[in-house]
């Protein structure tokens, strides 16, 4: 199994504005649906986001990261393919310019209490 390394995520500031909007309105929309039981709309949620952000970055190589996640998810059920693009998202926030990056408070403004271990996803 290979392991993608990514040190840090360099983006035009605008980019970096638009890609931290976009991750915070999926798990801002996708994170009720999830704890209500509903992991398809919760994973439609974040597939859509997933899908507008290969847009949005596309020529960057941040997009890769994206891609890759849709490699993947395809063989998962709704809800680890939402925990999976769930975690791939607060890396790629992690990664972004401190400028950028929303608070604990504001990424989980969906009043999730669930925390994510730094060891369920290695980027």
């Amino acid at each position: 199994m290979r392991e993608l390394v990514v040190r840090k995520i360099v983006l035009p500031e605008f980019l970096e504005k638009q890609a931290a909007e976009i991750v915070r309105e999926a798990i801002t929309h996708g994170t009720p649906k999830f704890q209500n039981g509903d992991a398809e709309g919760c994973f439609r949620s974040y597939l859509d986001a997933t899908n507008a952000l290969i847009g949005v970055l596309n020529g960057y190589e941040a997009s890769k990261l994206f891609t890759s996640a849709l490699k993947v998810v395809i063989h998962q059920d709704a809800s680890a393919a939402s925990w999976t693009l769930r975690n791939i998202f607060e890396a790629f926030i992690f990664l972004l310019s401190p400028n950028f990056r929303p608070s604990y408070i504001d990424l989980h403004s969906a009043k999730t209490h669930t925390t994510i271990p730094s060891s369920s996803f290695s980027v």
